[in-house]
């Protein structure tokens, strides 16, 4: 019987901390092999180091990228963007299984460049708490553009519901989770 192959994306202790329990969910089920992406502020000294944390959490990572985002500010993020999204297109084309889909939880740059990898690479992405609103933050642009990459979204309420409705996308594709 054929695996189905998941990529989980983290790029820091909150959101590792958040997609965990679909983590230990997915290794439980022996119809899915399991692929954790590590990278962002979990190799980053300045940030925690946080990814002995995954490591005490039992969980098998697959790779790590190190993005070198220790002092990322606006004058550089372009370019730690255009670099995230390189390494994680030569990750993605050289893995030896075909990725059924990849998940990704939030807002933040480093999740953006993984899911326009996933797009332009033709992985289905799943995006976990679209139609959240921060307000005076560059974070809401950023977490509609993963939205707009997205095939299925898992919100948190109907209000978030109703904002990845008003981006467009199809009612079928989003499960409130809570």
């Amino acid at each position: 019987m054929k695996k189905f192959n998941i990529l989980i994306f983290t790029s820091g202790r909150s959101d590792f901390d958040l997609l965990l329990p679909v983590i230990k969910k997915i290794k439980k089920n022996k119809s899915i092999k399991l692929k954790l992406l590590v990278t962002g502020s979990h190799l980053s000294k300045k940030h925690g180091l946080t990814l002995s944390y995954i490591r005490n959490q039992n969980v098998e990572i697959t790779k790590t990228i190190n993005i070198n985002c220790e002092n990322v500010n606006e004058k550089n993020l372009s370019n730690v963007f255009s670099n995230a999204q390189r390494l994680y297109t030569k990750f993605v084309y050289n893995l030896k299984e075909k990725i059924d889909l990849s998940i990704v939880l939030g807002d933040r740059f480093e999740a953006l460049a993984f899911a326009s990898t996933s797009f332009f690479s033709n992985i289905p992405l799943a995006h976990i708490h679209g139609g959240e609103k921060t307000i005076g933050a560059k974070d809401d642009v950023i977490r509609h553009a993963i939205t707009k990459f997205s095939n299925l979204h898992f919100v948190s309420n109907k209000e978030h519901q109703k904002r990845v409705l008003q981006l467009g996308e199809n009612k079928n594709n989003i499960i409130i989770c809570g």
